[in-house]
């Protein structure tokens, strides 16, 4: 149980460090402007767009119900609940940094994104998901289950990329904040289900 505390302190740490530079260095700014357009800068791609709009975070929200119904539909009621509020506390710090840090996004980005920068909440939606999925069915399923949600969360953060709605900050913040929301929220299920038990 101590593990996901570790991870919790070592994420949150990191998110941060990462989150202070966002809003004070102008050094690191121009390093990670300089990596968004030197190597992401293109046309977003039918495949990215594709990708956006169903992993959108609005959508997110929808997957992690009909998971929820799944769970309920199996008996598992304080899974449901769990995997529903774990989403929505990632959401909820997401919103809550994106206010405070108030990054505007890229340059180049298209004129139909709105909104802030800094976390993206596509890759915070996808990495609390992905954790989540894991954590409920990791156990019954291969190691080819992990390297699929792997595979899964690095194509949508390229396909962000892609179209130019982040930059590589955003990215890497949002996976900090999605691992730091969900091993809190993964520590206080563990002590919820030893004290039913």
């Amino acid at each position: 149980m101590t593990i996901f505390l570790g991870i919790f302190v070592a994420a949150a740490a990191a998110f941060s460090g990462l989150a202070y530079s966002v809003a004070n260095s102008k050094h690191f700014l121009v390093i990670d402007r300089l990596l968004q357009r030197r190597l992401f800068v293109r046309e977003e791609k039918p495949f990215s767009r594709a990708l956006s709009l169903i992993f959108a975070p609005k959508l997110m929200v929808l997957w992690d119900c009909l998971l929820a119904v799944v769970l309920i539909l199996g008996g598992q009621f304080l899974a449901a609940a769990w995997a529903l509020g774990t989403l929505a506390f990632a959401d909820l710090c997401g919103i809550a940094v994106k206010h405070l840090i108030k990054r505007q996004r890229p340059y180049n980005h298209a004129e139909t994104k709105t909104g802030w920068s800094f976390p993206s909440g596509h890759i915070l939606g996808a990495t609390t998901m992905i954790i989540i999925v894991w954590t409920l069915f990791g156990s019954q399923l291969s190691g080819a289950l992990l390297a699929g949600l792997i595979i899964l969360g690095l194509t949508i953060a390229f396909a962000r990329l892609d179209a130019g709605a982040h930059y590589p900050a955003d990215l890497v913040g949002a996976a900090l904040l999605g691992f730091a929301c969900s091993s809190i929220s993964i520590w206080i299920w563990q002590i919820l289900l030893a004290i039913i038990h």
